[in-house]
């Protein structure tokens, strides 16, 4: 089913992902239709290129009262066909790439470039969300100047998207991820380093596959800065079962070893911040606990948030197609639902 559309300044009260004032329903159960309440359109399905893969739907806004008659809607079934329509319609210039002409339609108001229909997933109280495979998130092809985009709730200038050190490149596997080597400028950096939004209990989403990098390498978090700051990081390691997961928040390490997860393949790794403790879920596994007494306020770092690494060092071999932040976590209900939104993407 093609997902809903909508365009309006301001966010509705469905359940959706965001690109600008693109908006996109996707929430589990719920309802979408153009009435007066939500004016959600139905969108346009993804046509197939006649030999095989995902075509394309631009959606471009009419100029008219937001939300009053929906987007003008252009489908492709063939990439030179959409370079043109952004060469000679809408930018207007030559393109060296498809790829830059997606990359510099990301950071336009009036136009979103879709590749692909969406999975219906959870959204209440989703900040962060970044989906390697997603356009609207990020051009899929070289990661050269590319910026990948944020399409949760939380959307202020100062972490809108994020940008990629050189060693990083892109991925198909997943149907789009990001390769992070494990060496060199191997990092995505979230362009964002503000403690607040971590104070309060949280959780983490993350699909990544594991190419075998060593103990002690940065998944996710927010490395020490400057003497006596206190770092948040998701860490690997390693015991006779396989690895696992620790964490470290402000100088406390906390094993998470009481799930293991394979290397070579995609996992869901779910990893809620509570007051007093964490929580772990790999590939839908019942939420397991691990008690903690650092509190979530203790982390002073003033780094920003990256992944892949922790300020340069302790690089993750892998890669990462999706990361999303939950205010408060997730439960294992929704850890069920976005498993079975996903779980035929990547192929578990």
């Amino acid at each position: 089913m093609a997902t809903p559309i909508r365009f309006a300044t301001s966010a509705p009260s469905l359940g959706h992902i965001s690109n600008k004032d693109f908006r996109f329903g996707v929430e589990t159960g719920s309802a979408y239709a153009p009435t007066s309440t939500n004016l959600f359109w139905a969108g346009y399905p993804v046509p197939t290129k006649p030999g095989g893969g995902s075509g394309w739907v631009v959606y471009l806004d009419k100029g008219q009262t937001y939300g009053a008659q929906g987007p003008s809607i252009f489908a492709f079934n063939e990439d030179d066909a959409l370079k043109e329509f952004l060469e000679n319609f809408y930018f207007g210039f030559a393109l060296s790439s498809l790829q830059e002409g997606i990359a510099s339609a990301s950071h336009e108001d009036g136009i979103c470039i879709v590749n692909r229909d969406y999975e219906p997933f959870v959204t209440d109280n989703l900040s962060w969300h970044y989906d390697a495979s997603f356009s609207p998130s990020l051009a899929s092809g070289s990661l050269t100047n590319a910026r990948w985009f944020n399409l949760g709730s939380m959307q202020g200038s100062s972490i809108l998207s994020g940008s990629f050190g050189s060693a990083a490149s892109y991925s198909n596997l997943g149907s789009g991820s990001v390769d992070f080597p494990g060496s060199g400028a191997s990092t995505f950096d979230f362009g964002w380093g503000d403690t607040n939004r971590i104070y309060s209990p949280y959780g983490v989403m993350i699909w990544f596959w594991d190419d075998g990098s060593s103990d002690g390498s940065v998944l996710w978090g927010k490395g020490e800065i400057g003497a006596g700051s206190n770092q948040i990081l998701i860490i690997k390691k390693s015991n006779g079962s396989g690895p696992f997961f620790k964490t470290e928040l402000a100088g406390e390490s906390t094993d998470m070893d009481i799930i293991n997860y394979s290397t070579g393949s995609w996992n869901m790794l779910v990893m809620n911040f509570g007051n007093s403790e964490n929580q772990i879920s790999i590939n839908n596994s019942t939420l397991s606990s691990r008690s903690r007494s650092s509190l979530l306020s203790n982390q002073t770092s003033t780094r920003n948030m990256q992944l892949a690494n922790e300020g340069g060092t302790n690089l993750f071999n892998g890669k990462v197609a999706m990361f999303s932040l939950y205010e408060g976590g997730l439960t294992q209900d929704e850890i069920a639902k976005n498993w079975a939104a996903f779980k035929d993407r990547f192929g578990v």
